[in-house]
């Protein structure tokens, strides 16, 4: 299981280093599909200066290519590895929030 740090906000360099770090493999233990959508989050939330995404499903699918059932196993697998909060269940027709947290083993 990989633990989490807090998502302060970060410098655009701060952020890079992070993303460069993840891709250099630094999450090469969660599945390939996996690792595109929790990138895909990441570059939702931090890119709009947060650390939450309310992508719809749809809107994971067209950016991933990633089938529905796909994206909701990764999900599953980021909220178990602790890289993925979802704070309650959604009602119909309301977008979940996803809060993203980066790797405690970031440098």
């Amino acid at each position: 299981m990989i633990a989490t740090s807090p998502s302060p906000a970060l410098t655009k360099t701060q952020y890079i280093s992070r993303l460069h770090f993840l891709l250099d493999g630094g999450i090469r233990n969660l599945s390939v599909s996996t690792q595109r959508i929790y990138l895909q989050l990441i570059r939702d939330a931090f890119g709009n200066g947060g650390n939450s995404s309310t992508m719809s499903y749809t809107e994971i699918r067209l950016a991933t290519g990633c089938s529905r059932v796909t994206i909701y196993r990764a999900i599953t697998a980021l909220r178990k590895h602790r890289l993925l909060t979802v704070p309650s269940k959604k009602r119909i027709g309301q977008r979940a929030i996803y809060f993203v947290h980066w790797p405690k083993t970031l440098p």
